[in-house]
């Protein structure tokens, strides 16, 4: 890394040495090198990661991080794409690997020279000029980042170099110039294009600066308060209000179409701090003041490497080339960023009825539950189980305040992007690993609330036991996966004791079976008197146009992920069913309509970019073709990620696709992501070693074997189904697997 300030890096080199060298242990194959030397913020900002590169600690409310010009572009939904040269500043919030654009609020730009006679960047569509904004353009040579940090050097006119680093809720910008040391505010432009319902800047004192930011975007109402410290007084201040010199001066000036010029002369690097809160800009100074106080920015991130160092270090690879070293490290990393913190200190938060509220434990927001609840959160209950907590605790008050279980939430916003309801999921999956948790009651509560409601999404198929494709898009795949919601909820119930609730829940979860055509052998739309739609092409993946989510009926053929024996049976027995696989998998790619970029990652039409793919490969397991699945999941995660700016073949979707990479590499995933059951295949590397935050250790080692056929053993004993259980790997121990891909 290159600082500005020499004696800085040799303070934080010789504290990561110590804290390397004496409190990591020792690997002599591997030297003790930090994990986080593995990592790569810049993979998956290209192709469609969607990922952003910038300063961020672990489920960090504040990402500090570039945005490029096409603020609504879809390769640029985190604020930044690889492809992309342009800069328009550095913004304090972001998401990771989404498919939808939002956030990139509170932008500061560092300059020099006269603000009038800045570069103007121009955005061009339809031959009509549509973008006019203050920025200018870089090259990657000039641009580093890692685990806490950024760095980027650009001129504008003259050189200008800035550093950021974060904290929980704050963060520092450090700049220098050549010339003098200017810092444009932008509080007028956001991600995707967003509007701004209101904004506001007010002085506290010389050096401090306070404010607001509420906008109607893919979020239809997020407020991001903010805090900005200077380290001494600005020597002039500008106000600029709908596009004019604001002439009388004033403690707070407000508007929609709001900015701000801060002039400081020449001089030593700018160390700027922020701060941000959803409560208020009172809030964000306290969070700020808090956090950093009179840290400076190089004690700030050795404070981020060592947090980012404890999370890497759970994970030790042995046999992995430094390549693949760099994709597990940045996949663990990537799985480390959403949901974020939402709650001040104090555990204040804004709630999704707008009011203010404070637990006693710390809010999250930002779940992009139709994605996260197939690996990520499976995953962390095991990887984060505090985290865990918090956050189903946060989805159950977020409940409370809509009267309705959340869909996506996005802070105070809900979005009600995609289908289903997979909070469910991932709340009971909680409960059934902390069956004596006192929420439990409230958790059934927000659950029967929702799905006996009249809510939209469930009316109908409450009432016809199926979504019905005259009445709604997508309705195959909202079937089936409100099936499997259900099905979770009778779990739930089961759970709390509640006979009538399970019964009533079971039923419903069986809804699948009400589109399944026995000739066409697929689950098929239906309309609301009955009728089949024909012609029907399973192979149609058109956007938004078909009965399929993101994706054609083949690929939702395998969405029972609550009975995949009672599929099987569908399907004609294991022969059959393994036909339809090989098809499936080994067949001629075919993908047709109109489909969208999600459908990637393509092995015949399996397409593992998008998520209802993703768990299909192990059903080669329940017919007794585990080496299948095995070579499957083997060539995904060799070909599908990668250590390059495009080496996720998908959305990373907070971080489901990098979990589903930690997951498999160590040669495991939840067919079924609720009861704690993983299904085996092939181990990535030659020993995996997985300490736990309860203080086991799982050891995973894959050798050589002359069998196709994997065999897998725990702590000595066979394994014949091919499963393990959460239960197993919480006690710790060793999974050894021998197979024809071993080492």
């Amino acid at each position: 890394m290159k600082f500005n300030n020499t004696f800085g890096y040799f303070i934080i080199a010789i504290a990561l040495f110590a804290q390397y060298s004496f409190a990591q242990p020792v690997n002599p194959k591997d030297k003790s090198i930090p994990k986080s030397k593995y990592v790569d913020p810049f993979i998956g900002t290209g192709g469609n990661g969607h990922t952003f590169p910038g300063a961020v600690v672990p489920f960090g409310m504040l990402q500090f991080s570039p945005d490029n010009l096409h603020l609504a572009d879809w390769a640029s939904c985190s604020g930044y794409n690889w492809n992309d040269s342009t800069l328009l500043g550095f913004s304090l919030t972001h998401l990771s690997g989404t498919g939808a654009h939002d956030l990139g609020d509170i932008r500061l730009l560092p300059f020099s020279g006269d603000f009038e006679s800045l570069e103007r960047l121009s955005l061009l569509e339809k031959g009509d000029r549509i973008f006019n904004p203050i920025g200018t353009t870089f090259t990657h040579k000039n641009e580093e980042a890692s685990p806490g940090f950024y760095r980027l050097s650009y001129n504008m006119p003259t050189e200008i170099t800035v550093e950021l680093t974060a904290a929980i809720r704050s963060g520092i910008m450090q700049f220098s110039s050549v010339k003098d040391r200017n810092l444009y505010l932008d509080l007028r432009h956001g991600l995707g294009g967003d509007d701004v319902i209101a904004s506001e800047i007010k002085q506290v004192n010389e050096t401090t600066f306070i404010g607001y930011r509420q906008s109607k975007g893919w979020g239809p109402d997020v407020k991001i308060c903010f805090a900005i410290q200077f380290p001494f007084a600005p020597n002039k201040t500008r106000v600029l209000l709908d596009g004019k010199d604001v002439i009388e001066k004033s403690a707070t000036y407000a508007g929609r179409d709001l900015r701000a010029v801060f002039y400081f002369g020449k001089g030593e690097p700018m160390q700027v701090k922020v701060g941000i809160s959803s409560v208020g800009p009172e809030e964000a100074l306290k969070n700020l003041e808090s956090e950093i106080g009179n840290k400076k920015f190089n004690r700030v991130y050795a404070d981020a490497a060592d947090a980012w160092e404890k999370e890497l270090s759970q994970f030790t690879l042995e046999g992995a080339t430094n390549a693949q070293k760099r994709t597990f490290y940045t996949a663990v990393y990537h799985s480390l960023q959403e949901p974020t913190m939402y709650a001040d200190a104090d555990n204040r938060y804004r709630g999704m009825d707008r009011k203010i509220h404070k637990g006693s434990y710390p809010h999250y927001s930002i779940f992009s539950l139709w994605d996260t609840y197939r690996g990520f959160h499976p995953l962390h209950q095991i990887m984060s189980p505090k985290l865990s907590k918090d956050w189903v605790y946060s989805l159950i008050d977020q409940a409370d305040q809509m009267k309705r279980l959340p869909v996506w939430t996005l802070h105070s916003s809900e979005t009600n992007c995609m289908i289903g309801f997979h909070s469910v999921p991932v709340i009971t999956d909680y409960f059934l690993l902390n069956p004596t948790d006192t929420a439990l009651p409230r958790a059934l509560k927000m659950v029967n609330q929702t799905l006996v409601s009249s809510e939209d999404w469930i009316d109908d198929f409450l009432l016809n036991g199926y979504k019905a494709y005259d009445l709604t898009l997508e309705s195959v795949s909202k079937t089936l996966e409100l099936s499997y919601d259900y099905h979770c909820a009778g779990l739930l119930a089961k759970l709390a004791g509640e006979k009538e609730w399970q019964a009533k829940y079971e039923k419903i979860s069986t809804s699948y079976l009400n589109l399944w055509d026995k000739d066409a052998q697929f689950f098929m739309p239906k309309d609301s008197v009955g009728n089949w739609k024909r012609p029907f092409d399973p192979y149609d993946a058109t956007i938004a146009g078909t009965a399929y989510t993101e994706g054609n009926g083949f690929q939702y053929l395998w969405s029972v992920q609550h009975n995949m024996p009672k599929l099987i049976e569908l399907l004609g027995g294991p022969k059959a069913t393994e036909a339809r696989l090989d098809t499936f998998f080994f067949g001629k790619t075919r993908i047709t309509g109109n489909a969208p970029p999600d459908v990637s990652g393509l092995i015949g039409t399996y397409a593992h970019g998008n998520e209802p793919s993703q768990h299909i490969a192990y059903l080669y397991n329940l017919i007794g073709k585990p080496e299948k699945a095995a070579k499957i999941i083997r060539k995904i995660c060799n070909e599908f990620y990668t250590d390059k700016t495009d080496g996720i073949i998908g959305n990373d979707d907070c971080g489901q696709m990098s979990a589903w990479y930690i997951l498999n590499a160590m040669g495991f995933y939840p067919m079924n992501p609720v009861g704690g059951t993983f299904n085996l295949a092939s181990p990535l590397f030659k020993k995996i070693t997985w300490n736990l935050p309860n203080g086991k250790t799982v050891t995973v080692i894959h050798n050589k074997a002359k069998n196709q056929k994997p065999t897998w053993k725990w702590n000595g004993k066979a394994i014949t189904n091919y499963e393990i259980t959460r239960a197993m790997l919480l006690q710790g121990g060793t999974l050894e697997c021998n197979s024809s891909l071993g080492f």
